[in-house]
């Protein structure tokens, strides 16, 4: 930029640095640039989806085990006729002899109390309990529990006043078929008691 000055007669020309003129523009150009509107900044990418696991990582579902059918739970619907033998076999003396019957159902129980009243032994009980099943191959699988007084009789004298017998049994059966299932020796002298069960199926 140029100034001219007049002395006297004398002309002077200044001259000015322009340094000054060219920072205030540039200054005025950036103001400028930043009242200017921004582009929007983008938005950042969306993080990846995670990867499906692998067939093989996945466990396989447990197979359900099926319900047994109804009647493996409660039983057939068929009873069963138990007949129980009790014989009491004595030195020099008939055999005396006991029976109990009753009629079950498959996977029920059966049970019988009968009691009589001695002078000289008290109380005299004939209990028997009885559960049935039945088999798929037609045989009956049986759970038996006898409880038995046996009085002394009046020839007896040097005998004590009773023997008891309590049997726990589990045995399997041909349905029309007796079967012995117990012989119970008496410790005291040669007395026996033998114990017959027939079970059969009642269609």
């Amino acid at each position: 930029m140029k100034r001219m000055l007049a002395i006297g007669a004398t002309t002077v020309v200044l001259l000015l640095p322009l340094s000054a003129s060219v920072i205030t523009a540039q200054s005025d150009q950036e103001v400028e640039q930043a009242r200017a509107p921004q582009p929007p900044t983008p938005a950042p990418p969306p993080p990846p989806a995670p990867s499906a696991p692998s067939p093989r990582a996945q466990a396989a579902p447990r197979p359900r085990t099926p319900a047994p059918p109804d009647f493996e739970l409660r039983g057939q619907p068929t009873n069963v006729k138990i007949e129980l033998t009790i014989t009491d076999t004595r030195p020099s003396q008939a055999p005396i002899t006991k029976t109990v019957t009753m009629i079950v159902g498959d996977r029920e129980t059966g049970m019988i109390r009968s009691e009589a009243r001695d002078p000289e032994a008290g109380e005299i009980p004939l209990h028997v309990d009885a559960g049935p099943t039945l088999l798929p191959d037609g045989r009956v699988r049986l759970r038996l529990s006898v409880s038995y007084d046996l009085p002394r009789q009046t020839t007896e004298k040097n005998s004590p006043y009773k023997h008891s017998i309590r049997e726990g049994l589990a045995m399997l059966l041909e349905s029309g078929k007796p079967l012995v299932v117990a012989q119970s020796a008496d410790p005291l002298s040669d007395r026996k008691v033998t114990v017959e069960v027939k079970a059969t199926v009642l269609k």
